[in-house]
């Protein structure tokens, strides 16, 4: 397995932009490292039989480049973006990804691979929906050695995976969209709760400052708040969106931080009562998200 990883690498820094260094490249990845090759696959890649192709939009037709088969049934249709240098669904590369997603809805299939050589999607395509898993080769050996993210597309590419109709990955991948489901119902349950606090709290309050203001008005003014509040916490979760680990952001703008705050001082009601911060640093956290920040200390762009 060591020799085969290696091999891979050299193979990979060996990559000159041609189409054929790159499809030497993809078949080496898919055929000896993931194991679609021996007796139990067979893999074409030329001449793709008609009925493994459909009409595109006008006269063209639409074929995977590549198709492994196991027993007569297609089991993993590759599609290869031949702009090695283009990001895989990015500009032009958006017209290859719809025809992907053409393709497997038109053969009432659900998974494929398209790939570049430097990027790696596992596209899946539902009656009104897709989604997709993606992996950069650069990646692969980002330390000098096999990363956890060849680890997890190895993962992925798991030809017993693939075997069967429904297959194993298509199984997860459904089961996955039911718990998303199952979560966002949750996730609504909980904003509600939240609308209904605030509104409790301070609905009395605004009615009797704001008497032209109405219920209804008091209403989605709760929910935009604690809406901002989600995408705040969500913009907070992902890498790159906020600021999270510099100073200045953190102890004065971070929603992470307010709530560690004041949960560290919940149970004294006296340091509590004494505290009037949260709500204009709130305030000034979605003002920084709406117009973001140029200051060389903060760099925060403008999202609007």
């Amino acid at each position: 397995r060591f020799g085969l990883l290696e091999s891979l690498r050299l193979k990979w820094l060996a990559q000159d932009g041609s189409s054929e260094k790159t499809r030497e490249f993809i078949a080496l990845v898919l055929e000896n490292i993931c194991g679609y090759c021996g007796e139990h696959f067979t893999a074409i890649k030329t001449g793709i039989p008609v009925e493994w192709t459909c009409k595109g939009f006008g006269k063209e037709i639409i074929r995977p480049d590549w198709l492994y088969t196991s027993k007569n049934q297609p089991v993993l249709p590759v599609f290869i973006d031949g702009e090695s240098s283009r990001r895989l669904g990015v500009g032009l590369g958006r017209n290859v990804y719809a025809k992907i997603l053409r393709w497997l809805r038109h053969r009432k299939l659900n998974l494929a691979l398209l790939t570049n050589g430097g990027q790696w999607r596992v596209v899946y395509a539902g009656m009104d929906h897709d989604a997709y898993a993606e992996w950069e080769t650069d990646q692969w050996f980002a330390s000098g050695e096999a990363s956890a993210e060849l680890g997890g597309f190895l993962a992925l590419l798991q030809p017993e995976l693939w075997l069967g109709r429904p297959s194993k990955l298509l199984l997860a991948v459904q089961a996955s969209r039911k718990g998303q489901n199952d979560l966002s119902g949750v996730m609504g349950e909980r904003v509600r709760n939240a609308v209904e606090m605030l509104i409790r709290e301070h609905g009395a309050a605004l009615g009797e400052t704001l008497p032209d203001v109405s219920s209804k008005d008091i209403y989605m003014a709760g929910v935009r708040m604690v809406m901002r509040l989600v995408v705040a916490f969500f913009a907070e979760s992902r890498e790159g969106l906020l600021p999270k680990s510099n100073a200045i952001y953190s102890q004065n703008y971070s929603l992470a931080s307010l709530m560690h705050e004041l949960k560290r001082h919940r149970g004294n009601r006296g340091a509590m009562s004494e505290r009037h911060h949260a709500w204009p640093r709130l305030l000034a956290l979605l003002r920084l998200i709406h117009t973001g920040s140029g200051h060389e200390a903060m760099p925060v762009p403008a999202y609007g």
